[in-house]
């Protein structure tokens, strides 16, 4: 074998590994500090899953909304109902539509005393530093996810549908 085939085969095992631990090496690396709470709207009618369990609620909603929207860069509804119909979104319209479709399963599901969905508007701090100082655009002044905990007011999981839909990453911390 010839050193430049090596390194081809190297680099390559090395992009799926990368690849393959993303979510990992995102939710290692990758932390939201919270800067305000945005009401949760309501969506009268989802298609909630079976199984019961909140990983399967976040699973359907999240699988639901990327195959139902389309991320844009730009101005897009931000009320679940005109998102879900003009089938685009940011990520303000993302997190909408998942906290309104998390709400709704849990409400259907008689668990809303158990959980505490919330909308977040949140930076995103990478290595510790704010990302957002260092781009000069208001798209990217801050990004919206969704946080869930429990009844005791403990954070179990932040989930950033965006990030989902373009990177499959399900869940950060």
């Amino acid at each position: 074998m010839s050193l430049r085939y090596k390194r081809g085969l190297f680099f390559i095992l090395f992009l799926f590994f990368i690849w393959w631990g993303r979510g990992l090496l995102y939710r290692t690396f990758v932390k939201y500090k919270t800067v305000q709470n945005i009401p949760v709207y309501s969506l009268p009618s989802v298609n909630c899953p079976d199984d019961y369990s909140l990983e399967a609620v976040v699973s359907g909603a999240l699988d639901t909304l990327a195959e139902q929207l389309i991320f844009v860069w730009e101005s897009a509804p931000t009320k679940p109902e005109a998102v879900l119909q003009a089938g685009k979104a940011n990520c303000i319209g993302y997190a909408a539509c998942t906290a309104a479709y998390l709400e709704a399963c849990l409400r259907k599901q008689q668990k809303k005393e158990a959980y505490r969905i919330k909308h977040v508007r949140a930076q995103i701090h990478l290595f510790g530093y704010n990302v957002h100082q260092w781009i000069d655009h208001p798209f990217f002044r801050d990004h919206d996810i969704v946080v869930i905990e429990d009844a005791t007011g403990q954070t179990i999981l932040k989930i950033d549908p965006s990030l989902y839909d373009y990177f499959g990453i399900r869940s950060v911390r």
